[in-house]
């Protein structure tokens, strides 16, 4: 939606005084998220107001991307001294509260829609499988981290409301993740994941130009 067709909805929706306080709070918080982006360097983007972001060394943002408030992005060394990296498509959206932890390798594709609360992680606190698993009595924040690959996630993903995405793991483009979804395993392209932890619900059939149900697996 173009900014001109985004104010006048704007002055449609609001009534007498409002109009005008609504004008003036927009345009007063585009210039300072715009602002804002260009002091930690993305190019042409919006960064909302109150964020944490920590590691800009080692965040490449593309042309365009834009974050709501409060965000969180973080992107530290973990103990193997790996270098890790954020990258981040041009025109990626995202909505207020998105929690990025990253001590290895994030990818976000281009044109990916982000909702409300998500947060994308790559590591854990701790290790709960395999040889040297975590001590319960161990305090969390002191427990050894945790990273067993990279997130992936491709482009043209919509990604819903309160989701969380625990990596190592893959979403295919052209993806959607349901709001209050957990993901912890691959997702294929053009497909809708729901549930905790996620599943697929449908996939886009090519040939049809359709979506269609999974076929459920006793």
């Amino acid at each position: 939606m173009s900014k001109i067709a985004v104010m006048k909805r704007i002055w449609r929706s609001e009534r007498g005084f409002s109009k005008l306080s609504a004008f003036v709070t927009r345009a007063s918080e585009r210039f300072a998220g715009r602002y804002r982006a260009l002091l930690y360097g993305w190019q042409g983007g919006f960064i909302g107001r109150a964020p944490r972001i920590i590691g800009t060394t080692f965040i490449a943002a593309q042309p365009g991307c834009s974050v709501g408030r409060f965000a969180w992005i973080e992107v530290v060394p973990s103990e193997t001294n790996r270098t890790p990296i954020l990258e981040i498509g041009a025109k990626f959206s995202a909505s207020e509260r998105l929690h990025v932890a990253c001590v290895n390798h994030i990818r976000i594709g281009q044109d990916c829609l982000i909702g409300s609360g998500v947060h994308i992680t790559d590591h854990n606190h701790g290790k709960y499988t395999g040889q040297d698993q975590s001590d319960p009595m161990e305090a969390p924040i002191k427990r050894h981290i945790n990273c067993d690959g990279a997130v992936e996630i491709g482009s043209n993903v919509w990604i819903g409301d309160n989701v969380v995405i625990i990596g190592p793991v893959v979403i295919g483009a052209g993806a959607i993740i349901g709001a209050n979804s957990v993901v912890t395993k691959n997702v294929p392209i053009n497909t809708i994941v729901v549930g905790a932890p996620a599943v697929p619900v449908k996939y886009y059939d090519e040939r049809t130009m359709e979506w269609k149900k999974c076929k459920k697996i006793d």
